[in-house]
Formats: structure tokens, C-alpha cells, sequence
């Protein structure tokens, strides 16, 4: 299984929301489907006050074909 995780700040809205992905993760999704998944975690709570900033949180969404 080849899986693809993306994080965002913003909250997710399936119907608005868009993810920027590369040619080559889109060449690897056709390449390897069906043995593939996007994970999306939006809504990440980034605290940049820390050095190394660190994150915490997040929702979960699953693509999977």
C-alpha cells in the first residue's frame, strides 16, 4: 500500500478545499492504484513559538480508491 499523507492548518471542506499534489504523486496514484491512499489531517494546531515549531492535533479524512 502506498499512502500519501498531506497537513494543513485550514479546515477541511470537501466540497471547497483543494490539495496541491506533484506529477509525480498523481504518476504514483495511477501507477499503483488501487494499492494506494491520500490521507489528509486538516485543522493541525502549529505552534511556532517552539524551536523546532511543533504541531499537535488535526482531523483525519481517508481517500482511498
Amino acid at each position: 500500500m502506498y499512502v500519501e499523507v498531506m497537513g494543513t492548518t485550514t479546515t477541511w471542506a470537501s466540497s471547497r478545499s483543494e490539495i496541491i499534489v506533484t506529477k509525480k504523486e498523481v504518476d504514483l496514484r495511477l501507477r499503483e492504484y488501487p494499492n494506494n491512499m491520500l490521507l489528509i489531517v486538516s485543522q493541525i494546531v502549529l505552534d511556532r513559538s517552539a524551536t523546532p515549531p511543533s504541531a499537535s492535533g488535526g482531523e483525519l479524512r481517508v481517500i482511498h480508491p
